[in-house]
């Protein structure tokens, strides 16, 4: 078990760059988008508890999943990963913050040298890799 957790908290160490930020988020986003859809409609047509507690643990893994490429982004321009939590707010009380969050963080350059987060971030680094942080 604690081999599981190492592997977790792993995802939000080090750092990832602009481009392979905004390709992964894109990924997630259609993700989400389809699952919320797809867990609607089956809650809806079979009225199941169960469909909708299987619905809402695979919205709440994707948030997981997409908080620690904004965890990573953030680490790449030299802030705390803590900040995420701010951007959930704003995501929370309207859409449009979150988006402005997020196109802020695409925008924004990284530091073109190691910061106490990590090495600069590979460019040439396969996507899965990436994802995984391996």
């Amino acid at each position: 078990m604690s081999n599981i957790l190492k592997r977790v908290f792993a995802l939000y160490d080090g750092r990832i760059d602009q481009r392979q930020f905004i390709v992964l988020a894109v990924i997630m986003f259609v993700i989400g988008v389809l699952v919320m859809n797809v867990g609607i409609y089956i809650t809806i047509t079979t009225w199941s508890p169960v469909s909708f507690v299987v619905h809402t643990a695979l919205q709440f893994l994707i948030t997981l999943l997409t908080m620690h490429l904004y965890v990573r982004r953030l680490h790449d321009i030299g802030v705390t990963g803590l900040l995420v939590f701010v951007i959930l707010v704003l995501a929370w009380i309207h859409v449009l913050l979150g988006l402005m969050c997020f196109l802020a963080l695409a925008a924004m350059s990284g530091m073109p040298f190691a910061n106490h987060f990590g090495p600069v971030p590979q460019k040439d680094r396969p996507l899965l890799d990436t994802f995984l942080n391996t």
